[in-house]
């Protein structure tokens, strides 16, 4: 149980308060604890770099160029509630690779690393439907919310964020993009 108040400047802002399991690998080689690491911290990395491209397409909308008052803290707490009992799960499916075979956990995690790259996007493009979509159309604008929304599918489905969970992206089909501005 971890709890603790989040301050500035001397001063509570919030009280938040977690319950997190416990992963048993005491009985674990050093080379499957080094292997586990390895995929947690790909899962880690992607979930964070996720995180923070939502709260910038949340702030881009709601601000455009300008300072936008207020804290977005919130955007993080509410990511990760939506990810957190699939991190978990996906963590241990990781012990049950690293302790099945440890020098061969990190290429056959792959297909775990890509099941976790499709909730974090599931639940980017949610979250940002509803913060940054889900409000009155009138007082919105258009254009920044269509360009928040293309700014992060991009970041969502870019080499950056396969690299973070340490997968290989996909490779385009030759001449798709110019296929798809055809039909615009």
């Amino acid at each position: 149980w971890a709890f603790g108040y989040d301050m500035s400047k001397a001063k509570a802002r919030c009280w938040y308060e977690a319950t997190l399991p416990l992963v048993d690998i005491s009985e674990a080689s050093s080379e499957q604890q080094e292997a586990l690491a390895q995929i947690v911290q790909w899962l880690l990395s992607g979930a964070e770099q996720v995180s923070m491209c939502l709260r910038f397409a949340i702030r881009d909308v709601w601000a455009g160029d300008g300072e936008l008052r207020g804290e977005l803290g919130f955007v993080n707490a509410s990511f990760w509630s939506h990810t957190e009992l699939a991190f978990f799960e996906h963590v241990e499916r990781a012990v049950r690779l690293a302790k099945a075979d440890a020098a061969g956990a990190l290429d056959a995690s792959a297909r775990l690393r890509e099941n976790w790259l499709r909730v974090l996007q599931t639940a980017a493009r949610g979250l940002f439907d509803q913060y940054a979509a889900g409000g009155n159309v009138e007082s919105c604008h258009p254009e920044r919310l269509g360009e928040a929304h293309r700014g992060l599918l991009r970041q969502l489905y870019g080499a950056r964020l396969h690299e973070a969970l340490g997968l290989i992206k996909p490779e385009q089909p030759t001449g798709a993009r110019a296929t798809s501005k055809s039909r615009a």
